[in-house]
């Protein structure tokens, strides 16, 4: 009984604390990347109502591909959009702390007290992250047309298309390299079990993962023309440049284990491929702004969850 009482008080607090602890390292961070940070001048708000929706679909997308996972990965229990965009708050103000694993632990946390089982949460994750890393290599590829020169440009296509048709196999090899890799760091938990029950994604999951890609890069070409005084030709070619650097940027910050949500890395690759185009300076206050904007959805969607939960466990 005494060695049950702290384990219920931190099960039962866990969540509570993570939530807390996310709202002042984001506080932190903010206070500390955009104490200076001087917004630029809203010129056109209609194209701020237009990143809106696509914050929506990028939302939406995020948590019908998470739901799909669960299910494919071995969850006996049926997974609610409602719960699967819990998750999805959760582990969206998770990667704020240092470590980027508290995400995936509040996740798994929630997923535990739905009775969802740990294989399939686990699965489900290592999946998430193969799959992201994918669709943002088909969105870069596509999008490279912005910079590159056009044969360099179709054999990252040729590549692209290419992984469409071996995709199962792709996603087969890197689950049982990364369960292989599990199983010998976590000696507790039975991988090999994991394994077999968990089956391979549909390609439409994949294309709901690349869809969230080309939400964020239209926030993020809403931002520079909501904030542009004249007015700007929409071509293919911008329109690609910006869909590129945010996928660069963000793709470099997946992969920067040491800053938390990418902090810096994001904003500087971004910058980095506008910069073809503007000036530094200019590419740099909309990777800054860009990231205002992410930092600001994420809360909004905490916020959002932790109401809908609570006005649903109050049975309003």
């Amino acid at each position: 009984m005494s060695f049950n009482l702290p384990v219920r008080v931190v099960r039962a607090t866990w969540i509570p604390l993570f939530i807390i602890g996310c709202g002042l390292f984001i506080l932190h961070r903010a206070d500390s990347e955009f104490s200076g940070f001087v917004p630029p001048q809203l010129h056109k708000p209609h194209y701020i109502m237009l990143g809106m929706f696509a914050q929506c679909v990028v939302w939406i997308s995020l948590a019908a591909g998470w739901q799909s996972l669960v299910q494919r990965t071995g969850g006996e229990n049926y997974l609610r959009l409602k719960s699967a965009f819990w998750h999805l708050a959760l582990f969206s103000v998770g990667k704020y702390l240092p470590g980027k694993v508290w995400g995936f632990l509040a996740r798994g946390s929630s997923m535990a007290r739905e009775g969802i089982n740990t294989g399939a949460s686990l699965g489900a994750s290592i999946l998430e992250q193969i799959i992201v890393f994918h669709s943002g290599y088909i969105v870069l590829a596509a999008t490279s047309i912005a910079l590159l020169p056009i044969y360099p440009w179709l054999i990252l296509m040729i590549v692209a298309i290419l992984s469409l048709f071996t995709v199962q196999n792709i996603y087969a090899i890197a689950l049982k390299a990364l369960y292989f890799g599990l199983s010998k760091l976590l000696k507790l938990v039975r991988f090999d079990s994991m394994q077999h029950k968990t089956r391979k994604p549909e390609l439409k999951v994949l294309w709901l993962y690349v869809l969230v890609w080309l939400g964020h890069g239209a926030i993020f070409l809403c931002l520079f023309l909501a904030t542009s005084e004249s007015g700007i030709h929409l071509s293919v070619q911008l329109i690609a440049l910006f869909f590129l650097a945010n996928t660069v940027g963000m793709l470099a910050g997946f992969v920067a284990f040491f800053a938390p949500a990418g902090f810096g890395v994001r904003e500087a690759g971004a910058a980095l491929v506008l910069s073809s185009s503007m000036s530094i300076n200019e590419a740099i206050l909309l990777a800054a702004l860009m990231r205002v904007w992410s930092i600001s959805s994420d809360v909004f969607l905490l916020l959002l969850a932790l109401g809908v939960r609570n006005s649903r466990m109050r049975g309003v």
